[in-house]
């Protein structure tokens, strides 16, 4: 039963990282 955990973490690192680069782009535009 080891696949849902997997799926959670990848799913929790996807999200991050979108969000990371939303901020750095919102960053990065001089807003």
């Amino acid at each position: 039963m080891i696949y849902p955990m997997f799926a959670l973490v990848l799913l929790t690192i996807f999200v991050g990282v979108r969000l990371g680069a939303a901020r750095f782009a919102n960053a990065r535009s001089g807003r």
